[in-house]
């Protein structure tokens, strides 16, 4: 399936097999084909979906990277007040996807230039900048400092919601999503800094166990297991600065990551990009 110069059936179709990915861990022959995951296997899968990267938008944006609270809260209102039926877990990458596709399917069945089809295109635009967009691009690009074997995958996820952005022209807007105010607030009031730099919406970076071993290894630190929190304190101990340069290094990394997606994204990826760049700074 081509990725480029799809149209929008095409598209709510790579969303739809985008969705399997992450929903099941027993991929169907023609998914695994499609993103080239013939070796992914369901022990994989575990570890990247269940283990480091819970594809769940609140655990991304929460101060204390938890499930439901605001983040949930604001999707199931915004479902009431687009007259769309609830739906379980409506934060979950999967069924937001799956979400998408539909109401893709509904505007390509509606009348050109009906009063119908404007409804349906602003409700899909909301939905996304609201409450994808937020998260989505970020998270998938993620899951491929994790396993790059999902790189792939993550490619035509990003590729295809940057290619809705640009038909909606989302990347012009300028207001902050509302998910997304008052984050450099939030960090600035955080009171434990292990819990902040743990959390991916106050620090901008997403510090998982295997990437918080592997910088420290590299830096001559020896964390110990536990909760990304945990890690974290524990290499504080071991040396301040040694951890210093550990967090600073991939916050910076992430940071250049979220700028280049900005230009295909605008505001919701540039906040990703400030908060990791304002991170990094307040740890040189």
């Amino acid at each position: 399936m081509s990725i480029a110069g799809a149209d929008e059936r095409a598209r709510a179709e790579v969303l739809r097999a985008c969705s399997e990915v992450v929903a099941n861990a027993g991929l169907h022959s023609e998914i695994r084909g499609l993103f080239g995951l013939e070796g992914f296997s369901p022990a994989d899968h575990t570890e990247v979906f269940a283990l480091e990267l819970l594809p769940d938008a609140c655990v991304y944006l929460n101060p204390g990277a938890q499930l439901g609270g605001e983040p949930a809260e604001r999707v199931s209102g915004f479902l009431v007040a687009a007259g769309l039926e609830p739906i379980r877990e409506a934060t979950s990458l999967a069924n937001q996807l799956v979400m998408i596709a539909d109401l893709i399917d509904q505007l390509l069945k509606a009348s050109a230039g009906s009063q119908e089809a404007a409804a349906l295109e602003k409700v899909l635009a909301v939905l996304l900048f609201e409450h994808v967009l937020p998260w989505a691009p970020a998270y998938a690009t993620a899951t491929t400092r994790l396993e790059p074997r999902l790189s792939a995958w993550a490619g035509a996820l990003v590729g295809t919601l940057a290619e809705l952005a640009a038909w909606l022209e989302l990347q012009n807007w300028e207001m902050t999503p509302s998910v997304l105010g008052g984050r450099s607030k939030a960090a600035e009031d955080a009171s434990d800094f292990a819990a902040m730099a743990a959390s991916p919406f106050l620090c901008g970076t997403f510090l998982t166990k295997r990437i918080l071993f592997e910088r420290a290894y590299d830096a001559g630190l020896a964390p110990r297991i536990g909760s990304r929190k945990f890690i974290i304190a524990s290499l504080l101990e071991q040396s301040p600065a040694a951890a210093a340069v550990v967090l600073r290094e991939e916050a910076e990394f992430q940071a250049e990551r979220w700028t280049e997606l900005a230009f295909a994204f605008g505001v919701p990826l540039a906040s990703w990009a400030d908060s990791a760049a304002a991170f990094s700074a307040s740890l040189a």
